[in-house]
């Protein structure tokens, strides 16, 4: 399946001379998660206009974090409710952002995970604004007691994070591009060099949207991050479901201890 996959994707970018900024957008993988999002229709007329609160609901905990103990909110961000499932506890909090059609489940393994160790995290579907998305589950993980907070975010989710962690009203205290990209779809990473948390860039070296020549352009912008480029060609969080995941999680945790050492 996985060589269908890769061709499939690779195909449709030679067909259509797909130009690199598209990648995240167009012709990202199809991820199980991506799979599983488009069979998810609950999602799409069920979003209520609301500016001014959130609103916690039990009734639609996803089926990726059904028996966790997880909670769903709807937040506002960009002029509509938008959902976000928060799972763990303690001071410091994880905040998940997926590819650019991703949903709340794409980065549901990890969220489980360490939240298993003792952190608080959040993961979300897109609002209307992405920006005000990762403000919001950020403000969420604050109102929930998260005295510190990270980023992280897979290809769109790290090219977004990476690009407004310097100008972030509340800035995080780290942020991990996973498989980003230098620019996309109208997100930037320019002005990098202005934000002094922890950073790490992760990806694959044959990635074929995010390969290490692209992850070491984004890098270019963070003189101080950490890069670690793996084998293979998985992208965003599959790479933490792959061969190579027991890697790309050391590298991760270790910037997590990295990152929430440093002062609030």
């Amino acid at each position: 399946m996985r060589g269908v996959k890769w061709y499939r994707t690779l195909a449709v970018c030679a067909a259509l001379l797909l130009p690199l900024t598209a990648g995240c957008t167009a012709a990202e993988p199809d991820t199980r998660t991506e799979r599983a999002a488009a069979q998810r229709t609950e999602e799409g007329s069920a979003v209520a206009r609301r500016g001014d609160s959130t609103r916690q609901r039990k009734g639609d905990i996803p089926d990726c974090f059904h028996g966790t103990g997880a909670s769903v909110h709807r937040v506002p961000a960009g002029g509509s409710d938008t959902r976000m499932v928060t799972l763990g506890d303690g001071p410091r909090g994880i905040a998940f952002a997926p590819i650019s059609w991703g949903d709340a489940c794409e980065w549901a393994g990890e969220a489980k995970r360490l939240a298993g160790k003792g952190y608080r995290v959040v993961t979300f579907d897109w609002g209307a604004d992405r920006e005000e998305t990762v403000t919001a589950a950020t403000a969420l993980l604050r109102d929930q007691g998260a005295e510190q907070v990270t980023w992280v975010g897979g290809c769109m989710g790290g090219t977004v994070m990476l690009g407004m962690a310097a100008n972030a009203k509340d800035r995080p205290t780290g942020v991990a591009g996973i498989s980003p990209l230098a620019s996309l779809g109208g997100a930037e990473v320019d002005g990098g060099a202005d934000y002094t948390g922890e950073m790490l860039l992760l990806g694959t070296v044959d990635d074929p949207l995010a390969d290490e020549g692209r992850l070491r352009e984004v890098a270019s912008h963070f003189p101080q991050s950490e890069v670690t480029v793996l084998p293979g060609e998985l992208h965003a969080a599959e790479i933490f479901g792959g061969a190579h995941r027991a890697e790309a999680r050391r590298s991760l945790d270790g910037f997590l201890v990295r990152a929430f050492a440093r002062e609030s």
